[in-house]
């Protein structure tokens, strides 16, 4: 027996990607972001190998930065 959507929490069907399929998120949307992501992985990954350990330390610390100050950001304005 498949249970029904009205038996799950919102975010549990969220997470177990079921909030999708039932029309929250949308079911192209879910598509394009796993395509776009399984396509620019190897890319990243390609690009991380190559570079030295130090540089790619520095531009990962750098992204995190930008997202904690975004997230401030965000904070800030409500």
């Amino acid at each position: 027996m498949v249970p029904e959507m009205s038996d799950f929490p919102p975010m549990l069907a969220l997470v177990a990607g079921i909030g999708a399929i039932a029309g929250v998120g949308g079911v192209p949307g879910v598509v394009v972001v796993m395509a776009l992501t399984m396509i620019t992985t190897s890319w990243r990954l390609r690009l991380a190998h190559a570079m030295d350990g130090k540089p790619r330390d520095r531009a990962r610390a750098v992204r995190k930065l930008v997202m904690a100050f975004n997230m401030i950001r965000k904070a800030v304005q409500g």
